[in-house]
């Protein structure tokens, strides 16, 4: 699952598009109302999707395609800031903290970032939820664990 960015976030377009020409199955997040995300196919970036709540780039009602959270691999997760723990702060809303609870273990989640939003370390709440990799220009960041 990639986020499609927006404002000053990682890019994302290009990786999406590349990822559907190569015959991946791609699917993008859905804001619910229960500040939690649902993934739904995307197979065309330019056709599908429209800017939604937040300003936020999602498939339209007729091209909503739901996959179960239990198919999704592999998440993209965007961020405002990471840390040298895996921790990251978003926008403040809560949905891919609540999303994140939800995925199997098995599920790699990678944080994008641009080195400057890198830290040592962020003040962490018992609702916050670590990544496994954060991945900048720089740099590689793996959970010492393992993923």
């Amino acid at each position: 699952m990639f986020y499609a960015a927006k404002e000053n976030e990682v890019r994302t377009e290009n990786m999406i598009k590349e990822s559907i020409r190569m015959g991946k199955r791609v699917t993008v997040p859905v804001m619910m109302k229960e500040r939690t995300l649902s993934p739904s196919l995307l197979t065309d970036y330019d056709a599908e999707l429209t800017a939604k709540r937040f300003k936020i780039l999602e498939p339209k009602e007729e091209c909503l395609h739901f996959l179960p959270i239990e198919e999704i691999e592999v998440i993209i997760v965007p961020g405002v800031v990471f840390d040298r723990n895996r921790s990251r702060i978003g926008f403040g809303k809560g949905f891919y903290d609540n999303f994140l609870k939800e995925i199997s273990s098995k599920t790699c989640a990678i944080g994008i970032a641009y080195q400057f939003q890198i830290v040592d370390k962020l003040p962490v709440e018992e609702t916050d939820i670590s990544i496994d990799i954060i991945v900048s220009e720089n740099e590689v960041i793996i959970s010492p664990t393992g993923i």
